[in-house]
């Protein structure tokens, strides 16, 4: 029997509420990142950058001759660059790694109903490999059709020798290739969230998963895009409010008025921080509902 959008994210939001543990997780996964991505820019970044001898930039010279001087030594280090780049995507690749083990965690313990640590740890151990390969591959089908619409771009600015109705034709290119963009990444988030889904409850394999993800979607597309849409708005609201709140304390930052504000600034942080990780955990549970066999 099919099940409306109602009924899923009412289901999604009450596995949410009662296995609130599962939040604790993510929040801690999202503390770890943004320990790691300080870490790496204090122990990596900063030095090499100081290096080869931006530390000794004069900070009252016109902007003109400080950006001058960054991508001088940007050109003379290329190397460099190229091991800072590499860092990087072996950071991101972690990234992935960790909030794999924590989705295939959680998806666990929201298929079973009822959380214990012994059944995240057990569920998360299982499924992140296979949690992490859905991430790999579906993103890297993403960015090849984002690809696609904007790869003419760069040789219709050569052929026409980068005239006037070139540029505007490129920059109107690029404006909707930002909205196609948006489509994109929520479209993929909907399928890797599906498709996390349905290997935690089948035990299929990651390109088998994704395969019957898009079939399920297609199959039931109402609901299904129904679901993303709300959790969609909802996390931009949220987002929105808070982030509106935080904008609004900044007045005065630069005053001693900063010395009041910052607390509440880390404590919109961490709200931040909780209320995406519920949104996620919430959308999760929801495709959950729908992937069951």
């Amino acid at each position: 029997m099919s099940r409306s959008a109602t009924d899923v994210l009412r289901g999604g939001f009450d596995t949410t509420v009662r296995n609130w543990q599962v939040l604790l997780f993510r929040v801690a996964e999202h503390l770890l990142m943004a320990i790691l991505t300080i870490a790496a820019i204090v122990a990596i970044v900063v030095p090499i950058f100081v290096s080869i001898g931006l530390g000794a930039l004069d900070l009252e010279a016109p902007p003109e001759e400080s950006a001058n001087r960054i991508a001088e030594a940007l050109v003379a280090h290329w190397h460099i660059i190229g091991f800072i780049l590499l860092v990087v995507t072996a950071l991101l690749s972690v990234f992935v790694v960790i909030h794999s083990f924590v989705q295939a965690g959680a998806a666990q313990i929201y298929a079973d109903g009822t959380f214990t640590s012994e059944k995240f740890f057990s569920g998360a151990k299982r499924g992140w490999l296979p949690v992490f390969w859905i991430y790999n591959i579906a993103w890297l089908a993403a960015g090849v059709v984002l690809l696609i619409p904007i790869l003419p771009i760069p040789f219709l600015m050569i052929a026409t020798q980068g005239s006037a109705g070139a540029i505007v034709a490129g920059c109107a290119i690029l404006v909707l290739w930002a909205f196609f963009a948006v489509l994109v990444a929520l479209s993929t988030v909907a399928w890797t969230t599906k498709a996390t889904a349905i290997v935690m409850v089948r035990d299929v394999s990651a390109r088998e998963s994704l395969r019957i993800a898009r079939a399920d979607i297609r199959a039931a597309f109402g609901v299904h895009f129904a679901v993303a849409f709300v959790m969609m708005v909802i996390w931009l609201g949220g987002s929105g409010v808070i982030g509106t709140i935080s904008t609004f304390m900044m007045v005065g930052h630069a005053t001693p008025l900063a010395l009041f504000t910052a607390p509440a600034h880390l404590l919109l942080s961490f709200a931040q921080g909780i209320f995406s990780a519920g949104v996620e955990s919430w959308f999760l549970a929801s495709y959950l509902q729908l992937s069951e066999k």
